[in-house]
């Protein structure tokens, strides 16, 4: 099921629009590529010529509709009001030129696939014009700016102030420097990575999350579950790259996103992220969403998968602490996307009957020891 998640809100411009009207019954405006405004003929100022006129003292632009000047409100007695679309440019003569208001509509994005649909207010079932946009690097205002400027170009006057994402997955992750834009690749294909946990030590993949062509998900898949140890992905994230090999040790849930499009997500996890035991190392993995989930009873489990003797879920929020703490026990993964966090959570080495041997099960001892531990659960 598709689900539609606000992305950017304009609150700043409903309010300009309705004065615009106004402005227009006695003004002819247009907007630049810059600053478009759907419904106002647009140009390109840097590739138009422009003069300086001593009689005006300010520039002129010849545009394809006649000269015209640019305006920030004053000469349109409406500066307050359209401040935030400035600036408009005033055509002085010309050629009779159709400006309308735009109606307010809102903007919905295939986050998979860049293609973007524009709906009026008025009329939310009918979509008025389809473009595609670039997201990497972008923010949501950003987009939603370029969704207006291919707008105006295309003549059709209608301003979303929303824009939406509408996927059945979280891509690209949105921070403050704009879309994160991810790929996981091998030789022949790639693929948008949705999320991805890779081992610090071995950078082997840990999980995996990716969206795209059936054909695609199993050539990444191939690589990874019949490739030597000389084969591994390239991961594309968070404006570095990195090499990541395989474990053989995996689990795969993958299902639809659009099936009309044949786009599919595959989720690749390392069996000691989620088995009740393990050998070597075992993995605790945060999902960016996690309100509901107690960490600390979470990091109890994996502990207890790992180690031979019994982790009460009581203690895991005292060793979890202890953990973060010595990189030695607990050592953070490269992580991103739809996982917040990630941990490797190392096995004791040598004899584990030999009491000088230190790690988790000697800090547990010692814990134990001090009552920081209890046996008994109340």
């Amino acid at each position: 099921m598709r689900t539609q998640q606000l992305v950017h809100r304009d609150t700043r411009t409903e309010k300009a629009l309705a004065k615009l009207v106004q402005v227009l019954e006695r003004h002819t405006l247009l907007c630049s590529t810059d600053n478009p405004i759907p419904g106002l003929p647009c140009f390109d100022t840097a590739a138009s010529k422009s003069r300086w006129d001593r009689e005006l003292r300010e520039t002129v632009w010849d545009t394809l509709w006649g000269a015209a000047v640019i305006s920030y409100g004053n000469d349109l007695g409406a500066r307050s009001d359209l401040y935030s679309i400035m600036p408009v440019y005033r055509l002085l003569d010309g050629a009779d030129v159709v400006s309308q208001a735009p109606e307010a509509g809102y903007a919905v994005i295939d986050t998979i696939t860049g293609i973007v649909t524009v709906y009026r207010d008025a009329a939310p079932e009918d979509a008025v014009y389809n473009t595609r946009v670039h997201l990497d690097g972008r923010t949501g205002k950003k987009v939603l700016s370029d969704v207006w400027c291919n707008l105006a170009l295309a003549g059709v006057p209608v301003c979303p102030l929303e824009l939406y994402g509408d996927s059945t997955i979280l891509y690209p992750w949105e921070d403050k420097g704009g879309f994160a834009v991810t790929h996981a690749a091998n030789d022949e294909v790639s693929v948008p990575l949705v999320g991805y946990v890779l081992d610090p030590d071995t950078s082997e993949v840990v999980y995996l999350h990716i969206a795209g062509h059936k054909t695609a998900l199993r050539s990444i898949w191939g690589t990874l579950s019949n490739g030597g140890s000389s084969q591994g992905l390239s991961i594309a994230a968070s404006g570095s790259q990195h090499y990541a090999y395989s474990s053989h040790n995996y689990d795969t849930f993958s299902d639809d996103v659009d099936t009309d499009a044949n786009l599919y997500r595959l989720i690749i996890t390392d069996r000691r992220a989620t088995d009740q035991e393990a050998e070597g190392s075992a993995y605790l993995v945060i999902p960016r969403q996690a309100e509901d989930l107690d960490l600390n009873e979470v990091f109890a489990a994996r502990l207890n998968a790992l180690l031979p003797i019994p982790v009460l879920p009581e203690w895991g929020k005292v060793l979890r602490g202890y953990g973060i703490r010595d990189t030695d026990l607990l050592t953070p993964c490269l992580c991103g996307g739809d996982v917040a966090k990630a941990f490797v959570i190392k096995a004791d080495s040598g004899d584990k009957d030999d009491e000088t041997i230190g790690g988790w099960l000697s800090l547990i001892k010692g814990l134990i020891q001090s009552g920081e531990l209890s046996l008994t659960v109340e």
